[in-house]
C-alpha cells in the first residue's frame, strides 16, 4: 500500500504575526481532591478578560475544554466539568500548566490551537496548529450535501474528487472515510497548512485504509494545478469579502491566516478560479462562501451551468452546488 503526497507546484512560506498580552495566573500546587478541582476550575472562570464575562457561555466551555485536557479525560466529558458534575478519583497533574493554557485563552487565542486538535464530522482529535484555518461546525454541512448529492454508482467505479484548500485536511479525510472508493486530490498553497495535511492523513490513514492507496497532495492554488478529469470538487476557500476583513473577531484576525479567510473585493476572487477549473475539467462543484455568495456564482456562471443554493445550519444560503451544461 502506498500514499501518494508529493508537493508539485510552487509554495510560499506563510508568518503569522501575534502580540501577547501578560496576566498573572496562581500557581497551584498538585492537587487531587475535589475541593481543589473546584477551586482551580472557579479561580480560571474568574480570569476572564475585561470584555469577556465570566459568565460567558464560550468562556465557560472553553475553560471546560481545557480542564478536561488537563485532567486526561476524554474529550466527550467536556460537558460533566461544564456542569461542575466532576467525576471521582480526579488528578491535574500540572495546575502551573493549566493557568499558563488560561493565559493563552486571555490572549485570545482559539481554544482549538492551544488543544492543538479538534473535532470535525466523524473525525475524533483533528490535528490543529496556527495559522492553519480552524475547521468550522458549518463546513460539516458542506460533507454532508456532497455525500447525499452522489447517486448511487457500481462498487468498481473509483469516483475523482479534488479538494481545494485543504488546509487541516478535514474535508478530504472525512470523504475518504465516508465514501467507499475514492481518489482524492488536495490541492492547498500554504506550506504550514499542506504540512498539516499530510500529519493529518497519516494520523487517520486507518479510518480510511480502503481508500489509502491514492491520495494526492498538490502544494499550488488551484489556478496553476493541472488539469485532472474528475467527478466532483469541494472546496472551503476564502471567501470573506474586504468589506468585512475588519470586523473579524480578534481571535480569527490575530491567530488564523489572513491568506485563508480574504476572498477578495467581493469575497469570490478564489470562487472563480474554482470554478474556471471546473468547467475545463468537467467536475460538479460543493463550495462555501459568505451569505450572498449564491448570487455572484449565478451571475458567474450565467448560461454555461446551473447553480442550486444550500443553506447552513443557521439558515443562511452559504453553500452553492454547480453542474455544467
Amino acid at each position: 500500500m502506498t500514499m501518494t503526497m508529493t508537493m508539485l507546484c510552487h509554495s510560499f512560506k506563510l508568518t503569522q504575526l501575534t502580540r501577547q498580552r501578560t496576566a498573572t495566573l496562581p500557581l497551584t500546587r498538585l492537587s487531587s481532591s475535589l475541593s481543589e478541582i473546584r477551586e482551580i476550575h472557579e479561580k480560571a472562570l474568574s480570569l476572564a478578560p475585561p470584555a469577556t464575562s465570566s459568565a460567558s457561555s464560550e468562556w465557560s466551555l472553553n475553560i471546560a475544554h481545557l480542564l478536561t485536557h488537563h485532567l486526561n479525560l476524554p474529550p466527550n466529558t467536556y460537558s460533566s466539568i461544564f456542569n461542575k458534575n466532576y467525576p471521582p478519583n480526579l488528578n491535574l497533574s500540572s495546575p502551573p500548566t493549566f493557568f499558563s493554557d488560561v493565559t493563552r485563552l486571555t490572549n485570545s487565542e482559539p481554544i482549538q490551537y492551544i488543544l492543538g486538535s479538534w473535532d470535525f464530522y466523524t473525525l475524533s482529535n483533528v490535528l490543529c496548529s496556527a495559522p492553519v484555518l480552524i475547521p468550522r461546525p458549518e463546513t460539516e454541512d458542506l460533507i454532508t450535501i456532497l455525500l447525499t448529492s452522489i447517486p448511487p454508482s457500481p462498487a468498481a467505479k473509483k469516483l475523482n474528487i479534488i479538494d481545494v484548500g485543504t488546509g487541516t485536511g478535514c474535508i478530504g479525510i472525512s470523504i475518504l472515510k465516508e465514501l467507499p472508493n475514492v481518489n482524492l486530490y488536495g490541492v492547498e498553497p500554504g506550506v504550514e497548512a499542506y504540512n498539516l495535511t499530510n500529519l493529518n492523513i497519516n494520523k487517520f490513514e486507518k479510518e480510511f485504509k480502503h481508500n489509502s492507496d491514492y491520495v494526492k497532495l498538490y502544494g499550488c492554488g488551484i489556478e496553476d494545478l493541472e488539469e485532472i478529469e474528475c467527478d466532483y470538487i469541494i472546496s472551503n476557500p476564502p471567501y470573506i469579502p474586504t468589506r468585512d476583513m475588519e470586523g473579524l473577531d480578534d481571535k480569527v484576525i490575530r491567530y488564523e491566516d489572513y491568506k485563508a479567510l480574504w476572498g477578495g473585493e467581493d469575497g469570490l476572487d478564489v470562487i472563480r478560479e474554482v470554478l474556471r477549473y471546473a468547467e475545463k475539467v468537467g467536475g460538479k462543484v460543493f463550495g462555501e462562501g459568505d451569505e450572498g455568495c449564491v448570487e455572484g456564482v449565478r451571475r458567474f456562471v450565467g448560461e454555461r451551468g446551473e447553480v442550486e443554493g444550500r443553506k447552513d445550519f443557521m439558515g443562511k444560503e452559504r453553500f452553492f452546488i454547480v453542474s455544467w451544461l
